[in-house]
């Protein structure tokens, strides 16, 4: 169903929501949006539009505004917007500050909270020096590589889909 989505479908899905529901519509990219972004709007005033993808999203919120259509945000992943021409806005779309949210949470404590709450403390830093170097770092050397490659498929237009790679097919969990 998700292929037949396109910016007018989910523009005309926030006008018929409107018929019952006054409140705030957020495009959001995908599903992962929703539950990140969940926590920072109250769920009484406004809902959740899934785009499944960052076009759409721009697109049904340019629909919107060019409708006049209040209470429409729209909430697009970065990519790779830094180091390429980013597509323009429309004022009612925002531009997340990193590639994608989960970017975000290596840069912050949110990451130390996080192997705090799930790693044991022990295996943490017998990891730290088998390796010698923090795991924050690591993991970003480590994804260098794929994010090369997902640029390199942007920028030369090779139309390649990294969606269902599985990352325990290429990495070695006991290394990263």
């Amino acid at each position: 169903m998700q292929q037949y989505l396109n910016a007018h479908t989910l523009a005309n899905d926030a006008r018929m929501r409107r018929a019952k529901f006054l409140g705030s519509f957020v495009f959001v990219e995908g599903e992962c949006d929703v539950k990140l972004y969940a926590i920072f709007f109250e769920s009484e005033t406004m809902q959740f539009i899934i785009g499944y993808s960052k076009i759409n999203v721009i697109g049904a919120c340019t629909i919107l505004n060019d409708a006049h259509f209040m209470g429409a945000l729209g909430i697009a992943d970065a990519d790779f917007d830094h180091i390429a021409q980013p597509p323009q806005l429309p004022p009612n779309v925002i531009r997340t500050d990193f590639h994608d949210p989960e970017c975000a949470i290596l840069q912050t404590k949110a990451f130390d909270k996080l192997l705090n709450e799930f790693c044991n403390p022990s295996k943490i830093e017998a990891w730290i020096a088998q390796h010698g170097c923090e795991l924050r770092s690591h993991i970003l050397e480590q994804a260098a590589a794929g994010i090369w490659w997902r640029w390199d498929a942007v920028k030369t237009n090779l139309s390649l889909s990294f969606d269902k790679l599985e990352f325990k097919e290429f990495i070695d969990e006991t290394s990263l």
